[in-house]
């Protein structure tokens, strides 16, 4: 917040509400729009990733803000697409599905027991991937030993795996810019 940035990807691990976002430590809400007006910074964004643990929890109701929200954050950082959920995540969901986002977005990975795209995909397939890498190919003890504190992990169950897809465009990648 106090110096902008440029990214290839830029990840939001914060509460999303239909009000903003929480990205202050004292509190206070952050409207998209709100990052417009920070003097001499800019917030720029190839792809936006929000992995908060709230960031569905208002999902069912009616007159629903959040795609407002991602779609103000797409304007404000210029971003080609947003992956987000619509529903609540556990905290231990949100990392690992971030760490296998990141490496599909990438084709390369930090070493892990599980295998990793030879290639980097565009946002679409990266969210497949991940999707189905944690539905189908990782155990309980992977996850534990990549999430400190995780000591009941269910990648394969549908509330980790199932909430995440793509606003805007799915061919979108990552430019040079850093990730």
């Amino acid at each position: 917040m106090e110096r902008g940035c440029s990214a290839g990807l830029l990840h939001l691990a914060c509460h999303a509400e239909p009000h903003g976002l929480l990205l202050s430590r004292d509190g206070t809400w952050t409207r998209p729009t709100d990052l417009l007006n920070v003097p001499e910074h800019t917030f720029g964004a190839d792809i936006l990733l929000l992995t908060g643990c709230s960031a569905g929890d208002f999902s069912g109701e009616e007159n629903n803000e959040f795609l407002g929200v991602v779609r103000q954050l797409i304007v404000v950082t210029g971003a080609r697409a947003a992956v987000v959920s619509m529903a609540p995540v556990r905290d231990a969901a949100g990392v690992l599905f971030a760490d296998l986002f990141v490496s599909a977005l990438n084709g390369k990975g930090p070493d892990r027991p599980w295998r990793t795209p030879d290639r980097p995909l565009a946002v679409g397939p990266a969210v497949a991937w991940a999707r189905q890498t944690m539905r189908r190919r990782l155990r309980a003890d992977d996850v534990k030993a990549l999430i400190a504190g995780c000591d009941h992990p269910r990648p394969a169950h549908a509330s980790w795996w199932s909430p995440w897809f793509v606003v805007g465009d799915p061919t979108a990648t990552t430019s040079r810019r850093t990730i």
